[in-house]
């Protein structure tokens, strides 16, 4: 059985009838026992693997990130097939029965070494980058706060966290993001420390707060509003440029996905994708930008103050880029997102001032989502995907 093979629905079907396209493994049920056999004999799972990230390309490469419990105890594992099967995927992770897909249980992971480092390591490495310029004490144990399978982790390291990429290029971005606006003068953020090129890892100050959730993202627009509105106006340069065009090219991504998995949606995420590229907005400004705005990256400190948190994709673009990505971001396709994202972004424009081409970066921003319900496999993927083209649609239709 191919880990990448997929049942398609007929084109002829209607969307509401079309059935769910799914990777074989995860259609059958049976990837839990699968990896529960890498472990022990005769093992009984009780649920399906819980999928939290994927990443695929017909045909071409996937990668699977599950939760799945064995023997009581919940495991993480990493799933590569395709192209994502590398020499070093091959040499440290093991073979998954039946297929041409090779495993990782989490922390392992080729790409990211610091991932299986222990306390004590990333203690001394920590210590050893700040030489004489004295560190300050690391206390407690490392916990890694996000993962990205071969891509990027944040671990916590107290008084500090360290983020490390699976790439030069995305380490070079991100320390560079971090001397362009880690002195927290633009934008109030964690201060960078210092970067360890050897492991392509940058080192920041810890700061303290609750992180922002969906439903904070009214209430907080205005100060976010605000926040940007400084961002944009800084005099300083970023060397990465985001125009419409760049724009354009992540939402074609998405489409190609969507239209793999999903053909009865094909023509018409097609069609949204070359209406708005019709439209592309030319001469925009390009500004000081995040790059990546969204509530996640927003952290309440106890004072009421808001941090934000990532600043790896800062960048040169218009400034609608900012405004509209944080609206778009509330969108996946559930009952009430469309209407939460119009209200948030009204109000994030009124905050920060409307920018030029703010409703096309908006239906760009969302159509750059249309295929996030499968890449999270949520239930009724499908619907939800088509719930996100409606409001494509919709605003492509009402922009003046």
């Amino acid at each position: 059985m191919s880990l990448l093979a997929v049942k398609r629905p007929s084109r002829l079907s209607p969307p509401v009838d079309a059935r769910v396209p799914e990777l074989a493994l995860l259609s059958d049920g049976s990837l839990g026992e699968v990896l529960g056999r890498l472990l022990a004999t005769n093992v009984v799972v009780p649920a399906p693997p819980r999928v939290t990230y994927l990443e695929y390309s017909q045909g071409a490469r996937l990668v699977l990130q599950v939760s799945v419990e064995i023997d009581g105890l919940t495991r993480s594992a990493v799933v590569r097939a395709g192209k994502a099967v590398t020499h070093s995927v091959r040499s440290t992770g093991t073979r998954l029965p039946g297929t041409g897909a090779w495993v990782h249980w989490f922390p392992a992971d080729p790409q990211l070494p610091l991932l299986g480092a222990s306390s004590t390591q990333l203690r001394g490495l920590v210590c050893d980058a700040r030489g004489a310029e004295g560190a300050t004490p690391v206390d407690g144990s490392a916990r890694v706060m996000a993962y990205v399978p071969g891509r990027r982790a944040t671990i916590a390291l107290s008084p500090y966290v360290l983020k490390t990429y699976g790439s030069p290029a995305a380490f070079r971005a991100a320390r560079g993001a971090m001397a362009l606006l880690g002195d927290a003068h633009e934008l109030p953020t964690p201060r960078g420390i210092r970067s360890l090129p050897g492991w392509l890892t940058t080192v920041q100050q810890q700061v303290s707060g609750t992180p922002a959730g969906l439903e904070d993202a009214l209430p907080l627009a205005a100060t976010a509003g605000r926040l940007l509105h400084r961002l944009h106006a800084s005099d300083r340069l970023a060397a990465a440029r985001r125009d419409p065009s760049s724009q354009l090219h992540l939402a074609r991504t998405a489409v190609d996905v969507l239209a793999a998995v999903l053909p009865v949606q094909r023509d018409r995420a097609t069609a949204l994708l070359a209406r708005l590229a019709r439209t592309a907005p030319t001469g925009l400004p390009l500004v000081l930008s995040h790059g990546d705005f969204t509530i996640d990256q927003l952290l309440v400190a106890g004072d009421g103050s808001v941090v934000v948190t990532d600043v790896d994709n800062a960048c040169q673009a218009p400034a609608a880029l900012d405004v509209a990505a944080f609206a778009a971001n509330l969108v996946s396709g559930r009952d009430g997102d469309a209407e939460h994202a119009e209200a948030v972004l009204a109000a994030l424009a009124d905050s920060h001032g409307w920018p030029p081409a703010l409703r096309w970066h908006f239906a760009v921003a969302v159509l750059r989502r249309c295929d996030r319900p499968f890449r999270r496999w949520k239930k009724g993927w499908p619907e939800k995907s088509e719930a996100i083209l409606d409001l494509v649609e919709k605003v492509t239709a009402s922009r003046s």
